[in-house]
């Protein structure tokens, strides 16, 4: 009420930026009880809210909010990153020394992978860049440390090439996929069993709490559990990435 009050008598015009809306759902899946109200702010009579939405759901007003009518946001997609755009993000973010910190080859193949294998998401790509540098990085200290140890001797062997390659790359990709299956195989049972029902569901559409219970109500392994239940453990899922 007290929102509804200052959008309506404040001469200001503000705007509020919400990122992953769509996070705001009830628990139940059922009434979207905080996001209509929250919809509702801008389409008040004299309201001086404009409201911008981020959501991963394409369809997520039409979905969640049906009710709205005329009053629903007007939607404004994007698509995935490209190939390119994965690669300049990564270079922006390596500075200017984009060329001589990383081989060609490997900002293309790692652009490749995370376009084609991780739904083109960026973070991905800059988290498997920070680990192919420190994959570097400790290849550069072991190298140092076998060359100070030749010294006055045969002499250690020569060090590599200063740059993130092919190989750091690769490698950083190999130990983020060992470190998920580890983290899986920790899960509770019950995590598992939601995240096998997740993974039973065509990904045609964007996926539904909803979805998700019906699957897991279906499967024959251990206690049933409620909507509710399935909507915490997703979003715990979720947390852990």
């Amino acid at each position: 009420e007290l929102l509804r009050q200052w959008c309506t008598s404040s001469s200001e015009r503000t705007c509020v930026v919400v990122e992953e809306v769509d996070q705001l759902q009830d628990r139940s899946g059922s009434t979207h009880r905080v996001l209509y109200g929250l919809f509702e702010l801008p389409a008040l009579p004299h309201s001086s809210l404009a409201l911008i939405g981020i959501a991963n759901a394409l369809d997520m007003s039409e979905r969640m909010l049906p009710l709205l009518g005329p009053d629903a946001p007007e939607p404004l997609h994007f698509g995935p990153y490209s190939v390119n755009d994965i690669r300049d993000i990564v270079k922006g973010r390596l500075g200017p020394y984009a060329d001589r910190a990383m081989d060609h080859d490997a900002l293309m193949f790692l652009a490749r992978k995370v376009a084609s294998a991780m739904n083109a998401d960026v973070r991905r790509a800059i988290d498997l860049s920070t680990r192919a540098a420190a994959l570097l990085l400790e290849a550069l200290a072991v190298a140092e440390a076998e060359r100070e140890e030749g010294e006055g001797g045969a002499g250690g062997g020569a060090a590599p090439a200063p740059r993130i390659s092919f190989c750091h790359v690769k490698a950083a990709i190999r130990g983020g996929e060992s470190a998920s299956l580890q983290m899986i195989c920790a899960l509770p049972f019950q995590q598992k069993k939601v995240l096998c029902a997740a993974a039973s569901i065509s990904m045609d559409t964007p996926l539904t709490v909803a979805q998700v219970a019906r699957a897991a109500a279906g499967m024959q392994l251990g206690q049933k559990q409620s909507a509710a239940q399935v909507a915490d453990i997703c979003g715990t899922l979720q947390e852990l990435g």
